[in-house]
């Protein structure tokens, strides 16, 4: 009797995993369309946030958003102009070691950027 008792613990167990993922699987057209877009009043622009403000960006954290102000910082230093746009699209972020093309594209929907 042991044994089915076990076994209705790992069937309710299964269940229970079963029903709390059926919320979360992406269905439909919706699942297609990509990352969407933030209303800009919850979007970041790179050239004036904070680090803290960027780290907690997806995929960026606190050890990335410094570094993109370490570089923006950098880059205007170099300018000498400490209002200069450094960031113009989602690809600049690339110059910033630890964003690739994959995560500069993901961050593209969070960002709003000056030109």
């Amino acid at each position: 009797m042991q044994w089915l008792g076990y076994s209705l613990v790992a069937a309710g167990f299964f269940v229970a995993v079963l029903i709390g993922r059926v919320g979360t699987v992406p269905v439909g057209a919706a699942a297609s369309e990509g990352p969407r877009l933030q209303p800009a009043s919850h979007r970041i622009n790179p050239n004036t946030a904070e680090w803290s403000d960027l780290a907690a960006l997806p995929g960026v954290g606190r050890t990335l958003a410094k570094r993109l102000v370490a570089y923006r910082q950098a880059q205007r230093a170099r300018l000498s102009d400490p209002q200069a746009v450094v960031f113009r699209s989602a690809q600049d972020l690339q110059a910033v070691p630890g964003i690739g093309p994959k995560r500069s594209a993901s961050l593209q929907a969070v960002l709003v950027l000056s030109d």
